[in-house]
């Protein structure tokens, strides 16, 4: 019997395209999860708010005062002198400098002085009362009854070495009182640091910061003053030293130039130039002389040549020679003239030859006396250059005298003139310390006292409070989205299509009565109800498959989920639109059709199947025109073995061969396995699910057995939907939009 199954079909891989579709989520379906729990993330929100405006009136307000300091290097200069301390360069590393001396124990140590903090019991915690527990008294009896000291034999040393330990924890205590509220920020790109001090008094903090402002520019100004002192200190102790070597170089000196007979040291700077000018003069000599030498030599030589004597008015410097040379040369001139007309002995001759003969006589008489007369000169000359020359003799030897003894002389003076010149800078150097002492200026300066605080640094109410609201609104929305998460059933064909992997056809509303669906259909045509139906014939005729499907099982994982409602529905709503519909009750084992329905049963499947009537003998024809239904109704045999009969093959071939659309009640998958052949039989199936009812796993296990027996799954249904409900929360699908549309529909 079993051989008229047909084989079946290759498997769709639902479960690869459920996996893949469930991987994809849109930051709209994140967003509409938070729409829905909106109340719930507004619960938490506000209990958050709560919670927080508690936990800040049990908070102690606690109140910031702020002052400004400045680092200025500029200030008032009363003395054109050299500082001791050198000015604080203007930069950031300064800056910062200084803002870890705000913060320093020295500082903090004036401070606690300046407020007697040690006496206070705001920052001295060994003055404050403390708070004793019974656990503490029993212990303090235990001391008195049992004396520790003799037992473990404790000393008056250790005692005091015990009482100084306790001591110094207690400074600690102070100066971690005073200093640790402190906040010493600077201020960006300026010179400015901020000094702010944290308590929950306004006015201590206010006192505290200008405290602290106060005692740092009070200690930067000490420094300069000790700085200032102990320079001075070390100049006056350097200065007697000083001034004592300065007396016993005066001393050497004076007794140096004593012995060697030097009484000015500036004398050998005379006898320098004096041997300078007479070097000088020596040299003016003997280019005097020499040049007398040549005048004579050359004079002799013109005057014994044969020559007429030329050169003698250039070397002679006489207006007689001049003259004598010019009648000498016009006398020549004449005696040429006469010469061309008359011989030697010619009177005329004769007289003129005389002439220039008497002429000779008187030019070398007179060239003789001038030439006595230079070497009168050349004598007097030599004499003084002689003169100059013993003078030159007698300075080189005193200079060198003094030379040698004044070498010593100017390593003493200069040893003298060091030690003078120091004693001189230091004494200066003293006197300038000595004045800067009464007037250093501090390097800082206040520029903002720290106000009292008119409202509490912490804490702040309005972050604590925003950031209690942000907190709620993620723990809402991360509880939103957990218990969405954890949600086992569907609410939309969204999360029904992401979860399944395949098309959902549509979303029946939940119906009035299922004893009412024949009535509500034919009275209220235009109704949500009939659309949604409508809506899921023109899905399943357009789901993408070449031919529409004959024959369709609608079955589901489990019972109640409306398959026997939502077949009738969909065959009437189908049969309305003018198609001819077959409605088979293949639920043998609990059938329920005919009551939906609202039929009598006097034929039914189960005979068809057995042989005893055919399908025309058993067929029902509905109210409404082109709707025939084959009832069906519990057997005693086993249901299975029916179906899985020829004739079941042959009573669906017929059925297909009659109508446009077949459609097979069925049984739920999961209970029994009628729905497991009779899928094999369709053409398609269609998988209803119940509305936020149905759990995700039944839905999965009945898909997966589907998919293991090849079964067609055209599609999913949401049946009974609630549409308000759906409305309300924001659950997505046209049920959100149903104030818009709804003029549509006749309900």
């Amino acid at each position: 019997m079993n051989s008229s199954i047909p084989p079946a079909r290759p498997a769709n891989s639902w479960l690869a395209r459920a996996q893949e579709a469930g991987t994809h989520n849109s930051i709209a379906q994140y967003l509409r999860i938070l729409w829905r729990s909106r109340l719930l993330i507004v619960g938490v929100t506000l209990l958050m708010i709560i919670a927080m405006l508690v936990a800040l009136n049990m908070m102690t307000p606690l109140y910031t005062a702020t002052a400004k300091v400045m680092i200025d290097p500029r200030r008032t200069r009363l003395f054109d002198t050299r500082e001791v301390l050198t000015s604080l360069p203007p930069q950031l590393v300064t800056v910062m400098s200084e803002v870890e001396v705000v913060r320093s124990r020295n500082v903090a140590s004036r401070v606690a002085d300046k407020l007697d903090a040690w006496n206070d019991p705001f920052f001295n915690p060994a003055l404050r009362p403390r708070q004793t527990s019974w656990i503490s008294e029993v212990r303090a009896k235990i001391d008195e009854l049992l004396d520790f000291d003799a037992i473990f034999g404790t000393t008056k040393d250790t005692k005091k070495e015990v009482v100084e330990d306790t001591a110094d924890r207690v400074m600690q205590s102070v100066l971690n009182s005073v200093s640790g509220p402190l906040a010493v920020v600077p201020v960006q790109q300026s010179l400015v640091m901020q000094i702010s001090f944290t308590s929950s008094d306004p006015r201590r903090s206010t006192l505290v910061a200008n405290t602290f402002a106060e005692q740092y520019v009070l200690d930067q100004l000490e420094n300069k003053f000790e700085a200032t002192r102990q320079a001075a200190t070390w100049l006056t102790s350097r200065l007697d030293s000083l001034r004592n070597a300065v007396i016993s170089s005066e001393r050497a000196v004076a007794e140096y130039k004593a012995q060697n007979n030097l009484l000015d040291t500036r004398g050998s700077q005379p006898t320098q130039q004096q041997l300078t000018e007479l070097n000088s003069q020596l040299i003016l000599a003997q280019a005097k002389r020499a040049e007398l030498e040549a005048r004579i030599t050359r004079i002799e030589a013109e005057v014994n040549s044969d020559g007429s004597g030329n050169s003698l008015d250039q070397l002679v410097d006489s207006p007689l020679v001049q003259r004598l040379k010019e009648q000498e040369t016009l006398l020549d001139r004449e005696i040429s003239d006469l010469a061309t007309k008359y011989r030697d002995k010619h009177p005329r001759m004769v007289k003129a030859m005389a002439e220039k003969e008497e002429l000779r006589r008187r030019l070398v008489n007179e060239v003789g006396k001038l030439t006595q007369g230079l070497r009168s000169e050349l004598q007097i000359t030599r004499g003084r250059e002689g003169g100059l020359r013993e003078q030159i003799r007698k300075i080189e030897g005193t200079i060198r005298t003094q030379g040698q003894a004044s070498i010593k002389l100017n390593q003493l003076e200069r040893e003298l003139t060091s030690n003078r010149q120091i004693y001189e800078a230091f004494l200066q150097r003293s006197k300038e310390t000595s004045e800067q002492e009464q007037a250093q200026q501090p390097e800082a300066r206040i520029i903002s006292r720290a106000s009292l605080p008119g409202a509490p640094s912490s804490p702040k109410r309005g972050l604590f409070l925003a950031a209690a609201t942000m907190l709620g609104i993620i723990l809402g929305a991360t509880l939103a989205l957990l218990i969405d998460a954890l949600r086992n059933t569907f609410v939309n064909r969204e999360q029904l299509e992401n979860f399944a992997g395949l098309p959902s056809l549509g979303a029946i509303p939940l119906a009035p009565s299922s004893k009412q669906v024949s009535e509500y259909l034919l009275k209220k045509p235009h109704s949500a109800f009939a659309e949604s139906l409508r809506s899921i014939w023109v899905a399943l005729k357009h789901s993408g498959r070449q031919q529409i499907p004959r024959v369709v099982v609608v079955t589901s994982s489990l019972p109640g989920e409306g398959k026997s409602v939502t077949a009738l529905s969909m065959a009437r709503a189908i049969a309305l639109l003018g198609n001819r519909v077959a409605l088979v009750d293949c639920d043998l084992r609990r059938s329920s059709l005919a009551d939906k329905a609202d039929l009598k049963v006097e034929a039914h499947l189960g005979q068809v199947l057995t042989g005893t009537k055919t399908a025309s003998e058993i067929v029902v024809h509905d109210k409404v025109q082109n709707l025939d239904i084959y009832l069906g109704q519990t057997l005693a045999l086993p249901p299975l073995e029916l179906l899985t009969s020829e004739a079941m093959h042959g009573f669906i071939n017929e059925l297909r061969s009659k109508y446009d659309l077949v459609i097979l009640d069925c049984p739920p998958v999961l209970p029994v396995s009628d729905a497991h052949v009779l899928s094999r039989l369709a053409d398609g199936v269609v998988f209803l699910v119940r509305w936020n009812q149905t759990p995700k796993d039944a839905v999965k296990s009945g898909l997966r057995t589907l998919d293991e027996i090849g079964a067609n799954v055209v599609g999913l249904v949401l049946t009974q939907v609630n549409a308000r409900k759906q409305a309300r929360y924001g659950y997505g699908d046209t049920a959100g939009y149903q104030k818009y549309y709804k003029s549509y529909y006749t309900n």
